[in-house]
């Protein structure tokens, strides 16, 4: 009896058309990309690496302890009392002038109004203090017009004065400055002398440096400071 069954069609045998090496290739990758384990792996690698590297990278030591600023009771230009209370819980950078002076005051005003800018990410961390040595001129209402021209911020910089005698201990005995009548034959009767660098003063009230405001990288360096004070020490 002849053998009549019909010969295996080709399209039924897998050996005579075997899977596409591509399609192998992407059933493989997709089992790869769908398993739980992968997505484990990239995110370790995309955000623990600099996780790790962040970690390894030593800050700095913490800024010696200089002084601490003792009891004192100004007034800013707003007419509101100002204590050595309010230089706690917060980083401060103070700073000396009048506003009558027209050589370096100027200059350390603007720095403060520098400082004031790059440190806008750190509201209610930092605050700046100009302290006029000048009272008997630099009333609170004269302070306020001075402030406005540096586009001083109210909740964050404040103009401060006080009985003369009060003035002269706080920038003296207090924040170690110096501070006196200028030279005799100054071209600019109103002329005082006082320092010309920025404080920076801890949230417990104490101080940690000075920086001559006429030197730009140290103004920088005050920047940097500041931003790692007040991270570190007000968390």
């Amino acid at each position: 009896m002849d053998d009549t069954s019909s010969p295996p069609s080709p399209l039924a045998d897998p050996e005579a058309h075997p899977e596409p090496a591509s399609t192998r290739r992407g059933g493989l990758i997709g089992k790869i990309i769908g398993h739980p384990a992968f997505w484990l792996v990239l995110f370790s690698m995309l955000f623990g690496f600099p996780l790790v590297l962040s970690m390894r990278r030593q800050l700095p030591p913490p800024l010696p302890v200089l002084a601490t600023v003792p009891s004192f009771r100004l007034t800013d230009q707003e007419g509101r009392p100002f204590t050595q209370r309010d230089l706690r819980g917060k980083v401060s950078v103070v700073s000396f002038f009048f506003s009558s002076c027209t050589t370096v005051c100027p200059m350390i005003s603007g720095r403060m109004g520098l400082v004031q800018h790059r440190v806008r990410q750190l509201l209610g961390k930092v605050q700046l203090v100009s302290i006029s040595v000048d009272p008997e001129r630099d009333t609170p209402e004269r302070l306020r017009r001075y402030a406005e021209s540096f586009h001083a911020r109210g909740d964050v910089w404040r103009f401060v004065t006080g009985e003369q005698a009060e003035i002269e201990r706080v920038v003296v005995s207090g924040f170690r400055s110096a501070l006196g009548p200028a030279p005799r034959g100054n071209v600019d009767a109103f002329d005082i002398v006082h320092g010309g660098h920025l404080v920076l003063v801890d949230p417990q009230g104490r101080i940690r440096g000075y920086y001559e405001a006429a030197d730009a990288d140290r103004v920088k360096q005050l920047v940097i400071d500041v931003g790692l004070m007040a991270n570190r020490e007000t968390r």
